[in-house]
């Protein structure tokens, strides 16, 4: 698994304690991913996975720019979440026409 987290984010954890906490951020990762797929069919979540996940794209964004990682390893993670924050806009405008 650490090669893994090497490969994805750029970094190679220097102790366990490191890989655990990005063990740790990949289930959360996969869980909005989930609560994503399940809003896809189930009205009654759709407002809170979508502000959930704004809220987790939006903070990973503002972090790398605050820490200045923008140009480093996790420029592709945060540029793939600001792209999908446009896809979430949209999502907004159709779910407050609805």
């Amino acid at each position: 698994m650490p090669s893994q987290i090497t490969k994805l984010y750029g970094v190679v954890p220097s102790d366990n304690a490191q890989v655990v906490l990005l063990q740790h951020r990949a289930l959360l990762l996969g869980l909005v991913g989930a609560a994503c797929a399940f809003a896809a069919h189930n009205e009654a979540v759709r407002w809170p996975t979508l502000v959930g996940a704004v809220i987790s794209m939006a903070s990973f964004i503002i972090l790398c720019v605050l820490q200045d990682q923008m140009g480093g390893a996790l420029r592709k993670i945060a540029l793939v979440d600001l792209a999908a924050l446009p896809v979430a806009a949209a999502l907004f405008y159709f779910l407050m026409k609805a």
